[in-house]
């Protein structure tokens, strides 16, 4: 581990003086520290006896997130930090956060260098997302490739990436990142499907490698996008006795796509991702190939007016099977809209309907069928 963290830093080190030997271009715009966030209140309410995860009729704070970020000539920083309302050191009932074990904790931070390649280029070092597939879908809910682990997943290591032009209508995105360590949080704590690394104390993410190409071509009235990810890494049991096999080759690729057509922003999108999984060593979470597909549109309408300025249509469909004799399956579907009631202000209200049908159920086989009203503030 030290000898690995040696390399990084002195290959980080050489990059920045290969920077500052080569350009003197400043940074623009360049700003110290800015504060940025959102407040976020949600309530629910469940259909039958469905588990939906917030209680019925419950209102409480469910995120307060904080963003800090600056710039200095090259260098710059970033930060995300996240406190719940209820708090998961309390047993909270929250969707993401109740097996985290505090009610404060960083999302994601680094510090970066901008390098004259490119367009936009980065090399960040620290906790970063990794660039793996679609960030995100169109929900607030938000679909299985987040609850496996897959999206919004920030991790510790370095990861450059950078914008470059392919003529006047195509923009091509390329990030390549290597992380020693997972940081213990991500959707996977609380997703119950089994497939996870995260939510297991004993299993950890290392030495693991993503790549990410994305080519966009603008016209007019259309954007579309191309994107393809890859992930080779492993996974380790920490928790098994000396002697056994503790480490698992993992591989993960990812397809996708996503349109924009018209001033009306409505926009499609879909991904399919595979993992491949060696069986030989003795890892007890996380050892399933599986396949996921994710396929969502909305539809945005911009009214013009001080309030009410937006109104956005919503709805996603994503699927995880896994392989096997059983072909176990999970499925959630999300219907929603999003109105922008005053500038800062958005109400999110979204009907959720989902089965998870676990080989290993985490909170036992449960399953989504409840209503989900978010109220929103940004800062």
């Amino acid at each position: 581990m030290k000898k690995k963290l040696i390399m990084l830093i002195s290959i980080s080190i050489f990059l920045v003086i290969q920077t500052l030997a080569f350009t003197e271009e400043k940074a623009k715009n360049e700003e110290l520290l800015k504060i940025t966030g959102f407040v976020d209140f949600i309530s629910s309410v469940r259909m039958g006896n469905a588990k939906t995860e917030l209680g019925k009729g419950a209102m409480n704070l469910y995120l307060f997130s904080l963003n800090f970020d600056g710039s200095h000539d090259i260098f710059g920083y970033h930060a995300t930090v996240n406190l719940t309302g209820t708090g998961a050191n309390k047993n909270a009932d929250t969707k993401n956060f109740k097996d985290y074990k505090h009610p404060m904790w960083l999302e994601e931070g680094y510090v970066f260098v901008k390098l004259p390649i490119g367009s936009d280029s980065k090399l960040k070092i620290g906790s970063i997302y990794n660039p793996f597939g679609l960030q995100g879908d169109n929900s607030w809910y938000l679909s299985y490739h987040y609850y496996a682990g897959l999206t919004l997943d920030a991790d510790y290591g370095v990861v450059f990436d950078s914008n470059f032009a392919a003529g006047k209508s195509v923009n091509v995105n390329f990030a390549i990142g290597y992380y020693m360590n997972d940081d213990r949080q991500n959707g996977t704590r609380n997703g119950g499907l089994d497939i996870g690394i995260e939510n297991d104390p004993n299993t950890e993410e290392r030495d693991k490698v993503v790549a990410r190409l994305v080519g966009t071509m603008k016209f007019s009235k259309l954007s579309l996008g191309l994107g393809a990810s890859a992930m080779l890494g492993k996974i380790e049991n920490t928790g098994n006795p000396a002697g056994s096999d503790t480490r698992q080759q993992v591989f993960e690729g990812d397809l996708d796509f996503k349109g924009d057509f018209g001033k009306v922003e409505l926009r499609l999108f879909g991904e399919f991702i595979t993992a491949q999984r060696n069986k030989d060593a003795v890892v007890s979470i996380g050892n399933k190939n599986y396949n996921l597909w994710l396929g969502g549109a909305s539809f945005k309408f911009n009214t013009g007016s001080k309030y009410f300025k937006s109104i956005d249509l919503h709805g996603n469909y994503s699927q995880v099977k896994r392989h096997g004799p059983a072909g176990i399956k999970s499925d959630l579907l999300i219907v929603g809209s999003a109105i922008n009631v005053y500038n800062p202000f958005t109400v999110t209200i979204e009907y959720v309907k989902g089965k998870n049908d676990t080989s290993k159920p985490i909170d036992g086989n449960r399953f989504e069928d409840g209503i989900y009203i978010d109220f929103l503030y940004n800062f």
